[in-house]
């Protein structure tokens, strides 16, 4: 299992959590490179969404690689964390 590297579209490498300005004057949210099993994430290969959590302060993005199902949390998991439907249902 590697560790899990960051960076905008054009490749820099950079810390998630917070917005980056691009060298073409837009802004970008940083996305993982690789899923913890190693598969590379990219263009038809990540499906990118969001789970709504009590805990961090409204949701976390959610990152799936589309080859063994991982799922990548930003901000991460911690204990305590409430991912609820919105009718109220745990998942």
């Amino acid at each position: 299992m590697r560790s899990i590297t960051w960076h905008l579209g054009d490749g820099t490498p950079v810390t998630p959590g917070r917005l980056y300005k691009t060298r073409n004057g837009m802004w970008a949210e940083p996305s993982p490179m690789h899923c913890p099993e190693g598969h590379r994430l990219g263009p038809n290969r990540v499906i990118v969404g969001t789970t709504a959590c009590q805990t961090v302060g409204g949701h976390h993005r959610t990152h799936t690689c589309r080859r063994c199902d991982t799922i990548i949390y930003w901000p991460p998991v911690v204990d305590g964390c409430d991912h609820r439907a919105f009718d109220g249902r745990a998942r």
